[in-house]
């Protein structure tokens, strides 16, 4: 009989198994096995291994022919290339389209960030958002703002899928209030040099937070390392999320 599966446990799957990667909540290395997953979510193996292989697609998970798939590793040197492409990103799109960018496009590009606001993990392990979470989000759609300048589909891909890569490591950087504070004052001030196309200073923030940023990356890393493997690991068989769903794709 052919296998039923709604277009939503695809979408909600994948979803799920996305933070809860970004979040780094699997532990370094740690086998995500598909009939667990797809136990423990109540829907059958299909969109979990779909999801697993969009991921992998994404850089969000590591993938090797005959033994499945992996909960990335942190790395200081991937880390650092991220952090590096996107400021190239960012450079690219303010020196070549802020001077001739309309009223309505600066208006928009350096109005206060605003991010969505969105059911995810931290809801469904009743986890709140903390300041640091909340401040990386605020910085990701400046920077994905800023890029939108380019109207250059492919560099808003890449911008988002970077911000999603590096969010626990900025998060845990946000952690430490002068950082924090150092990101509010990033934020006015490079709204600021956006609003009179000052392309010189805005590129010169950007720099500054870059350095800044990879100054603290070491420990940054070292302490996002240590939290990974703290982590007792998913008790798939112990603990079932909101909403459990049958494998035919029914309420259970």
């Amino acid at each position: 009989m052919t296998e039923l599966v709604n277009q939503s446990d695809h979408e909600r799957v994948y979803s799920w198994l996305k933070t809860m990667l970004i979040r780094h909540r699997f532990r370094p290395a740690e086998q995500l096995i598909i009939g667990d997953l797809a136990d423990f979510l109540g829907v059958s193996a299909t969109p979990v291994r779909e999801s697993l292989v969009r991921l992998q697609a994404e850089h969000l998970l590591d993938a090797t022919q005959r033994r499945g798939f992996f909960a990335r590793m942190l790395s200081l040197k991937e880390m650092n290339e991220l952090y590096e492409l996107r400021f190239a990103l960012m450079r690219h799109a303010v020196e070549m389209n802020l001077p001739h960018a309309g009223a309505d496009t600066i208006a928009a590009v350096s109005r206060e960030p605003q991010w969505r606001k969105h059911r995810d993990v931290a809801t469904e392990l009743d986890e709140p958002r903390s300041d640091a979470d909340d401040q990386a989000r605020r910085l990701e759609t400046l920077y994905l703002q800023i890029v939108s300048l380019a109207e250059n589909a492919t560099m808003i891909d890449l911008t988002i899928n970077t911000n999603e890569r590096t969010h626990y490591v900025l998060s845990i950087d946000l952690e430490q209030a002068p950082r924090r504070f150092g990101a509010e004052i990033f934020v006015e001030e490079v709204s600021g040099w956006l609003r009179e196309k000052n392309v010189a200073a805005v590129v010169e923030s950007f720099e500054r937070e870059l350095v800044a940023s990879f100054t603290v990356m070491p420990e940054v890393i070292k302490e996002g390392i240590n939290r990974a493997y703290a982590l007792p690991g998913l008790k798939l068989s112990q603990s079932v999320p909101r909403q459990r769903r049958s494998r035919t794709g029914g309420a259970a």
